[in-house]
């Protein structure tokens, strides 16, 4: 704890905090889980305070819902069924038709699946390949309009690849390494899969939290040399009428520079001016940005079946999926949980009006800036600043972050992160401050250690508590003082050297000062051999007179011992002549702002000089004003007269201050009766005592 004290008191203040800075701009690197999960978090939160806005569209959604089964039947329904449901659709004006549903198996309604186990018996030919197949009367369907339909990757035994129907080209490195992976998949019915236009994968791709923010729409099946494509980039394909895609990934034009991410960047579909250019992350992945479901584009199938739909979908491009809680297509997003083909529906939604939510690959350098010149600003001005306006240039700042990332998702629908930066920028101002909090604790601990040396711990321990005080300027203030010099030390010391004499007053100082703090003065100033105290200030003390008392004679017995001892060594040092006084002095903070002291002025500490003068004249070595005593109730003196001091006009009372064995001592009470006689006139009586 000592050496962080004396590191506080001595370290550069931007040292620890610019350090910090660096350890947190490497985190933001570094992304660890926690970040990417309170990234993910806020990203959230600006969808849910701005959501999409939805405009006309020609998406539509064809609802296999909860009332749809309960009308018709449980899932899965007749293939005939469902070529019912496609064939009103076309009927309706339909331009494509996307079949969110996987028909992986062979329809169990189908005739000649019904009567196989009754094959040769009840007269039935033993032949049934004549009677209809449901699964072919839904590919013949679905031949008859724009169809795409979709198979699933899925963590099982081995298949056969699914059909890839579309080729690819792509600038820049290969973007298979950056794409989600699979070894197996379950594919479509080989009658079905053969009829459709688009034929793409229905894997969704939820983040680590198990929220979908994202459609995936390229993936990598191992042992496959090109991606393959999800449904709704299938869709999009067959809407452009193009059979390449065109992938660009970070490193095609430079991007992969300065450590910028690395991966997809764009996935492109069609010529001219009706080309589409999809935004991707790095992953192939389409940001989407969420808008609350409009009803008005939802019609459930029964009512598709029945008739009751709208009677017209011209160029409409109709998704069918399941809202149904049974069929389990429900996924959690930023605005809850939606189904599947909704999902679906608002990402190819935001494809065909081009409107997209982008974090762009610039993104993280950005936010580094930031944060290096908004750390920067606070590693620099915190130290200068007080605590409200730290605290406040530290808000302003969090504040302009999540201002700026707000407006730059309002304005462009850009993904920047303010929270990290805003979180850094709260932990740089947090440890500045405590640095800031410990580093005055130091320098409280420097000054009471400082303090202590003149004045008791007990007032220090006051005045730490109460700093207030210790006030700025001047007050005027009744106080004691005691002066003291030792007599003939100028010559001693010109004998002496510095060095000697050095050594000699150090003890002799620090047995006053020991003396003086005992007592709950303070050593205001040693000049030479000369010590100044004083008592009631810088904390008062009613009894600050009686305390000087105590304190003179403690003085004086120890200074006689120093001074025996030290003539038994043979250093012919004085005596010690103490001048002590009470009054009205003028104490605080004196002197220029670079430099100033503590201290007190007034007349009171010139004439307690004086007094220690007059002991020249009276041969004592302790004398004091006759008003410190009658302050302090003290009787144990021996009146010396009236005396005016130098600079003063009035005469003052000169007492000699008295040990105990002194004050009862029969010579004393001779003097103190002759001087009475004196004062009363009776001269004779008063020679003969004194004499």
């Amino acid at each position: 704890m000592n050496a962080l004290r004396r590191w506080l008191g001595a370290g550069p203040v931007w040292l620890l905090p610019a350090l910090l800075l660096v350890v947190l701009l490497f985190g933001k690197l570094l992304d660890p889980l926690p970040l990417r999960l309170l990234q993910l978090d806020v990203f959230d939160g600006l969808q849910r305070l701005q959501p999409r806005e939805t405009e006309a569209s020609p998406v539509r959604i064809v609802d296999l819902d909860d009332e749809s089964l309960a009308r018709l039947g449980q899932w899965p329904w007749p293939r005939t069924l469902v070529a019912t449901l496609v064939e009103r659709l076309r009927e309706r004006g339909a331009a494509v038709v996307v079949l969110d549903i996987l028909f992986s198996e062979p329809d169990r309604t189908s005739p000649a699946r019904v009567l196989e186990p009754y094959r040769g018996t009840y007269n039935l030919p033993s032949d049934l390949s004549d009677l209809p197949d449901h699964d072919q009367v839904l590919a013949e369907t679905l031949r008859r309009i724009p169809a795409i339909g979709g198979f699933a990757f899925a963590d099982r035994a081995a298949t056969t690849p699914p059909r890839l129907i579309a080729s690819f080209a792509h600038s820049g490195p290969d973007p298979l390494p950056h794409l989600p992976t699979y070894q197996t998949a379950v594919t479509a019915l080989p009658a079905i899969e053969a009829v459709l236009r688009g034929y793409g994968a229905l894997n969704g791709l939820p983040d680590i939290d198990g929220v979908t923010r994202r459609v995936p729409l390229l993936f990598e099946f191992d042992g496959v040399k090109d991606p393959y494509p999800s449904l709704i980039a299938e869709t999009v394909r067959v809407l452009a009428g193009d059979r390449t895609y065109k992938l660009k990934t970070a490193g095609g034009s430079g991007e992969a520079a300065f450590g910028a991410r690395t991966g997809m960047v764009a996935m492109r579909l069609g010529s001219g001016d009706g080309a589409v250019t999809i935004p991707t992350d790095a992953h192939g992945a389409l940001l989407v940005h969420f808008a609350w479901p409009r009803r008005d584009r939802i019609v459930p199938a029964w009512r598709v079946l029945d008739g009751s739909a709208p009677a017209t979908m011209s160029d409409s491009v109709v998704l069918i999926g399941s809202s149904a809680i049974g069929l389990g297509d429900l996924r959690l997003t930023p605005l809850g949980y939606l189904p599947g083909t909704e999902i679906q529906a608002q990402a190819l939604e935001q494809v065909l009006s081009g409107e997209y939510l982008e974090r762009p690959d610039w993104a993280d350098g950005l936010e580094l800036v930031v944060m290096a010149i908004a750390g920067l600003l606070l590693v620099v001005m915190l130290p200068r600043l007080g605590p409200a306006s730290g605290a406040a240039l530290a808000t302003a700042v969090v504040v302009l972050a999540a201002g700026a990332a707000w407006f730059a998702f309002a304005r462009w629908r850009f993904q920047f992160d303010p929270i990290y930066p805003a979180a850094c920028m709260t932990v740089l101002y947090g440890v500045t401050t405590l640095l800031g909090f410990m580093r005055a604790d130091a320098d409280r601990a420097f000054i009471r250690n400082a303090f202590s040396r003149y004045i008791s711990p007990a007032l220090v321990a006051q005045l730490t508590a109460d700093p207030g005080r210790l006030k700025l300027g001047g007050e005027r203030r009744e106080m004691s003082f005691i002066f003291t010099d030792i007599a003939g030390f100028t010559t001693l010391s010109e004998e002496l050297g510095p060095a000697r004499v050095a050594k000699l007053l150090n003890p002799y100082f620090d047995e006053l000062c020991r003396i003086v703090l005992a007592e709950g003065g303070m050593v205001n100033e040693f000049i030479g051999d000369a010590v100044l105290a004083f008592f009631g200030a810088p904390v008062e003390q009613k009894d600050h007179a009686a305390r000087a008392v105590r304190a003179a004679r403690a003085i004086d017995a120890a200074a006689e011992r120093f001074r025996i001892e030290q003539n038994a060594a043979g250093v012919g040092i004085g005596i010690t002549r103490i001048g002590v006084h009470t009054g009205t002095a003028l104490v605080g903070n004196f002197g220029a702002q670079a430099r100033f002291k503590y201290a007190a002025l007034g007349d009171v500490v010139n004439t307690a000089s004086r007094i220690e003068g007059l002991n020249k004249h009276f041969s004592t070595r302790a004398c004091g004003s006759r008003a410190l005593f009658d302050l302090a109730a003290d009787t144990d003196f021996r009146p010396l007269g009236d005396v005016v001091v130098k600079g003063r006009v009035e005469a003052l009372g000169i007492v000699e201050l008295l040990d105990r064995e002194r004050a009862v001592s029969p010579f004393v009470a001779r003097y103190r009766d002759a001087y009475a006689a004196l004062e009363a006139g009776d001269v004779d009586r008063a020679t003969a005592l004194l004499r």
